[in-house]
Order: structure tokens, then sequence, then C-alpha cells
């Protein structure tokens, strides 16, 4: 059994175009959906929101009703990986793991395909530096296994969608100009927990999107395959 550790230590390998043709994706889901305050305007506030007890409450309500949306997140950005990676022509397939495994069992693969091993390193809503307003935070690590040599990893990246995004790099994603991407306080938080589903959606098909056209700059896209091989 040939098992690929959890933090993809290794370094980057060339990938020739005909070397990656079908994909199975495996996404880990998130431990945890964390609001983070870490404005530096904090200090200067007179009654900082999330130090008050009713603060404290208001987030626990956020918590509770933010849990379906954490529980959602792999199974969506699965289906979205599939989505995006068929149309680049490569034929996919998933495969599980169990949460919190810190491994992979490439052996388990079907025969000719590359494993594409996704997991969620942060989520939540993180405060602005200069402000006590919140927007998405997403960020996750991507990394392509050959099964034939699990001791590296043919491609690794780390995707940033909002809060820890800069830049227009390849991985970094900035938050869409949308009135409810951002939140002026808590209070806003709160108020829009049913509003969370989509923003998370849209963070989900954004980061989809960038981790398959990651994919054909760095492999090719993949030769075109019949229905039976998707």
């Amino acid at each position: 059994m040939e098992l690929v550790p959890r933090d993809c230590v290794g370094s980057n390998k060339h990938v020739r175009n005909s070397e990656i043709r079908k994909i199975v994706v495996t996404v880990s889901a998130p431990t945890e959906l964390s609001i983070e305050d870490r404005t530096l305007a904090a200090p200067f506030m007179t009654s900082p929101s999330y130090l008050s007890k009713d603060g404290r409450k208001r987030r626990e309500i956020l918590d509770r009703k933010l849990e379906g949306v954490r529980e959602s997140m792999s199974v969506k950005l699965t289906d979205e990986l599939h989505i995006k990676l068929k149309a680049a022509g490569f034929g996919t397939s998933s495969t599980t793991r169990e949460m919190g495994s810190p491994t992979l069992d490439l052996s388990a693969l079907p025969a000719g395909y590359a494993a594409l091993d996704v997991s969620f390193t942060e989520v939540g809503l993180s405060s602005l530096i200069w402000s006590n307003g919140y927007e998405p935070r997403v960020n996750v690590r991507a990394c392509l296994f050959d099964p034939s040599d699990a001791s590296d990893w043919l491609t690794s990246d780390h995707f940033f969608y909002g809060a820890d995004s800069s830049g227009d790099g390849p991985c970094s994603i900035p938050v869409p100009n949308y009135p409810n991407h951002r939140y002026q306080d808590l209070d806003a938080l709160v108020d829009s927990a049913e509003e969370m589903s989509d923003v998370f959606e849209g963070a989900i098909q954004a980061i989809a999107e960038r981790i398959s056209r990651r994919l054909v700059s760095q492999c090719g896209s993949g030769a075109p395959v019949s229905p039976n091989d998707r």
C-alpha cells in the first residue's frame, strides 16, 4: 500500500501532456468554519462587538447556522471539479477519504488515473485589517499525484479565495465586488447567515475553475475522452 503524506512534502516534477488523461478527485471536508477577527482597528473601538457577551452569543448563533455550509463544501467542490475537468477534456472519477485521515491510498485508484488530492486549509470569514468588516476566506491545497510514484507530487498549489488573496496571480482569487460578499460587522454576518450558502458556493465554483485552469497550464488539456471513460 502506497500512502501519500497529507503535507505533500516533495518537489514539483515536469509533466508531459501525454501523461495526464484521467484524474481521480478526492476532497477532504474542512474540519471547521472559523470567524477570525484580525482588524488593527479593534483597539481603537469603544466597544468591539466581538469582545462583548452579546457578540460572543451572536457568534455562536452564526456558527450553528454555518455548520451545514461547512459539511456540504467537500461534496460541492468535488462536483464542481468534475464539471470543470471534464470540460477541459479529462476523464474523471472520485474516491473518498475519512475525515482527518493524513494519507491517500494510491494503490486503491483505478488503473491509468492520476490523483488530485484537495484539502481545505482555511474556511470561514475574516475581518479586514483596517475595519471591523468581514469577507469570506476559503483556502485550499491541491496536489496531483502519479500512482506509479507516491514519493512526490506532479503539481502542488495553494489557492486563496477572498480575505487571503493578493493580486491577480494564478492561485489568488479576490472576492467579487458584490454587496453580499462583504459584511460591515458581526451583526450583519448574523443577519445574512441564510445567504452564506450562496456566498461559499461562489467561492467553490471560482476555486474549481482556477484549479482546472492551473492543471491545464501545467499538464496540458486532457485528450478527448469517450463517455465510457468519464
